[in-house]
Protein backbone atom coordinates (compact mmCIF):
# COMPACT_ATOMS: atom_id res chain seq x y z
CA UNK A 1 0.00 0.00 0.00
CA UNK A 2 0.96 3.56 -1.01
CA UNK A 3 0.44 6.50 1.11
CA UNK A 4 -1.48 9.41 0.02
CA UNK A 5 0.28 12.43 0.48
CA UNK A 6 -2.93 15.75 1.58
CA UNK A 7 -2.97 18.37 -0.34
CA UNK A 8 -0.98 21.78 1.35
CA UNK A 9 -3.76 24.35 1.69
CA UNK A 10 -2.85 28.07 2.81
CA UNK A 11 -0.27 30.40 2.12
CA UNK A 12 3.44 30.20 3.24
CA UNK A 13 5.01 32.47 5.45
CA UNK A 14 7.16 33.89 2.33
CA UNK A 15 4.17 34.50 0.80
CA UNK A 16 2.44 36.27 3.17
CA UNK A 17 4.85 38.53 4.01
CA UNK A 18 6.15 38.89 0.70
CA UNK A 19 2.33 40.19 0.62
CA UNK A 20 2.68 42.47 3.33
CA UNK A 21 5.85 44.26 2.28
CA UNK A 22 3.87 44.77 -0.90
CA UNK A 23 0.69 46.50 1.13
CA UNK A 24 3.29 48.30 2.87
CA UNK A 25 4.88 50.11 -0.35
CA UNK A 26 1.47 51.19 -1.58
CA UNK A 27 0.22 52.52 1.40
CA UNK A 28 2.69 54.71 2.13
CA UNK A 29 2.16 56.00 -1.40
CA UNK A 30 -0.96 56.37 -1.44
CA UNK A 31 -1.71 57.98 2.55
CA UNK A 32 0.07 61.36 1.17
CA UNK A 33 -1.85 61.33 -1.75
CA UNK A 34 -5.20 60.72 0.19
CA UNK A 35 -4.11 63.20 3.12
CA UNK A 36 -3.46 66.16 0.29
CA UNK A 37 -7.25 65.37 -1.29
CA UNK A 38 -8.37 65.55 2.26
CA UNK A 39 -7.03 69.27 2.89
CA UNK A 40 -7.88 70.35 -0.39
CA UNK A 41 -11.73 69.44 0.29
CA UNK A 42 -11.59 71.01 3.57
CA UNK A 43 -10.20 74.00 1.99
CA UNK A 44 -12.62 74.22 -0.72
CA UNK A 45 -15.47 73.99 1.97
CA UNK A 46 -13.97 77.07 3.63
CA UNK A 47 -13.81 78.86 0.59
CA UNK A 48 -17.19 77.72 -0.40
CA UNK A 49 -18.78 79.17 3.08
CA UNK A 50 -17.58 82.27 2.44
CA UNK A 51 -18.74 82.75 -1.01
CA UNK A 52 -22.64 81.75 0.45
CA UNK A 53 -21.83 83.99 2.56
CA UNK A 54 -20.76 86.55 0.05
CA UNK A 55 -24.45 85.55 -1.96
CA UNK A 56 -26.61 85.87 1.32
CA UNK A 57 -25.46 89.70 1.35
CA UNK A 58 -26.21 90.12 -2.23
CA UNK A 59 -29.80 88.53 -1.46
CA UNK A 60 -30.13 90.31 1.34
CA UNK A 61 -29.63 93.84 -0.44
CA UNK A 62 -31.99 92.90 -3.24
CA UNK A 63 -35.19 91.76 -0.40
CA UNK A 64 -34.23 95.45 1.43
CA UNK A 65 -34.16 97.39 -1.49
CA UNK A 66 -30.92 98.98 -0.71
CA UNK A 67 -27.20 99.11 -1.92
CA UNK A 68 -24.45 97.39 -0.10
CA UNK A 69 -21.08 98.35 -0.83
CA UNK A 70 -18.29 95.80 0.92
CA UNK A 71 -14.59 96.86 1.05
CA UNK A 72 -11.72 94.52 1.95
CA UNK A 73 -12.17 95.80 5.63
CA UNK A 74 -15.31 94.82 5.90
CA UNK A 75 -14.82 91.83 4.21
CA UNK A 76 -12.19 90.75 7.14
CA UNK A 77 -13.72 92.32 9.80
CA UNK A 78 -17.42 91.04 9.43
CA UNK A 79 -18.58 89.27 5.93
CA UNK A 80 -16.62 86.45 6.06
CA UNK A 81 -16.22 86.18 9.19
CA UNK A 82 -16.75 82.12 8.41
CA UNK A 83 -12.76 82.30 7.57
CA UNK A 84 -10.70 80.39 10.17
CA UNK A 85 -8.25 82.27 12.05
CA UNK A 86 -4.71 81.11 10.39
CA UNK A 87 -6.67 82.62 7.09
CA UNK A 88 -6.15 85.92 5.46
CA UNK A 89 -7.33 87.83 2.90
CA UNK A 90 -4.36 89.33 0.45
CA UNK A 91 -6.30 91.06 -2.12
CA UNK A 92 -10.08 92.38 -2.50
CA UNK A 93 -11.98 94.41 -4.44
CA UNK A 94 -14.93 96.71 -3.55
CA UNK A 95 -17.87 94.97 -3.94
CA UNK A 96 -21.21 97.12 -4.53
CA UNK A 97 -24.59 94.74 -4.55
CA UNK A 98 -27.20 97.20 -5.88
CA UNK A 99 -31.07 96.53 -5.10
CA UNK A 100 -31.76 94.91 -8.72
CA UNK A 101 -29.55 92.34 -7.61
CA UNK A 102 -26.96 93.43 -10.03
CA UNK A 103 -23.04 93.37 -8.94
CA UNK A 104 -20.18 95.55 -10.15
CA UNK A 105 -18.25 91.74 -9.66
CA UNK A 106 -14.66 91.53 -8.46
CA UNK A 107 -12.61 88.91 -6.75
CA UNK A 108 -10.83 87.99 -3.32
CA UNK A 109 -7.93 86.45 -3.11
CA UNK A 110 -7.37 84.27 -0.05
CA UNK A 111 -4.20 82.67 1.78
CA UNK A 112 -4.86 79.07 3.85
CA UNK A 113 -2.85 78.10 6.74
CA UNK A 114 -0.91 75.99 4.53
CA UNK A 115 -0.11 78.96 1.85
CA UNK A 116 -3.00 77.65 -0.92
CA UNK A 117 -3.83 80.55 -2.64
CA UNK A 118 -7.45 80.30 -3.40
CA UNK A 119 -9.38 82.71 -6.07
CA UNK A 120 -13.44 83.22 -4.95
CA UNK A 121 -14.54 85.54 -8.40
CA UNK A 122 -18.04 87.52 -8.56
CA UNK A 123 -19.25 88.11 -11.83
CA UNK A 124 -20.57 91.19 -12.87
CA UNK A 125 -24.10 91.38 -13.60
CA UNK A 126 -25.95 87.80 -12.06
CA UNK A 127 -23.14 87.65 -9.27
CA UNK A 128 -22.30 83.88 -9.69
CA UNK A 129 -19.19 83.15 -7.84
CA UNK A 130 -16.45 80.59 -9.13
CA UNK A 131 -13.68 79.43 -6.94
CA UNK A 132 -10.10 78.70 -8.21
CA UNK A 133 -7.26 77.66 -6.43
CA UNK A 134 -3.54 78.70 -7.52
Amino acid sequence: MTKVQAKQRGFTLLELLVVLVIMGFVSSYATPKLWQVYVKNVERNIVQKAATALQKIRIESRKKGYSTRLTKNELERESLSLLPTDWTIEKATTFIFLPTGVTNGGSIEMSSDRNNLWHLKLSPLDGRVKIERQ
